[in-house]
């Protein structure tokens, strides 16, 4: 603190009252340095921000247990989406296994289980392109009638008996 300005303009003062004050050229209205005046900002009756209150915190009682509400109904509905994404997973393991010839056990699927679905879907593919092609001749029919009928003769068990003290 210096005990003169560095120019006309500058004013140091304390405390808040402006009783001594000298007014110095360029200073605003006196009118502007009082403090404000109650009746220029007049506040709301207290009872009303009580039943204001009252009613907010009613309000974000009610918003907190809707949330809480929509949180358990959204981690039921996550558990149960899993559930559901783990038993169709299982069954295309399965399925899988089945096309392969493999016996399905929880070890040995655990970590066909746990593969993302991309990586699960890719992996089935190159597996069943490599499985073994068994010859189609094996699964194709090879009688050429119906039993009685046709070249091929049929016989019971007295025929059988009979043709064997014959020979």
């Amino acid at each position: 603190m210096v005990t003169l300005g560095a120019d006309a303009n500058t004013n140091a003062s304390f405390f808040s009252a402006n009783v001594g004050r000298v007014a110095f050229p360029g200073d605003p209205p006196a009118h502007l340095l009082a403090p404000p005046s109650q009746e220029a900002n007049p506040m709301p009756d207290a009872p009303d921000h009580q039943a204001r209150i009252d009613a907010l915190t009613a309000q974000v009682a009610d918003l907190t247990s809707a949330l809480d509400a929509a949180k358990t109904d959204a981690a039921t509905a996550q558990q149960a989406l899993a559930d559901h994404q783990l038993s169709a997973r299982k069954r295309e393991v399965q399925a899988l296994f089945s096309e392969l010839g493999r016996e399905f056990t929880e070890e040995s699927a655990a970590t066909y289980l746990s593969l993302p679905d991309d990586a699960f879907s890719a992996i089935a593919a190159d597996l069943r392109a490599s499985k073994p092609k068994a010859p189609a001749h094996l699964f194709s029919e090879q009688a050429t009638g119906e039993p009685g009928q046709g070249s091929a003769p049929t016989f019971n068990t007295t025929d059988i008996y009979a043709n064997r003290r014959v020979a």
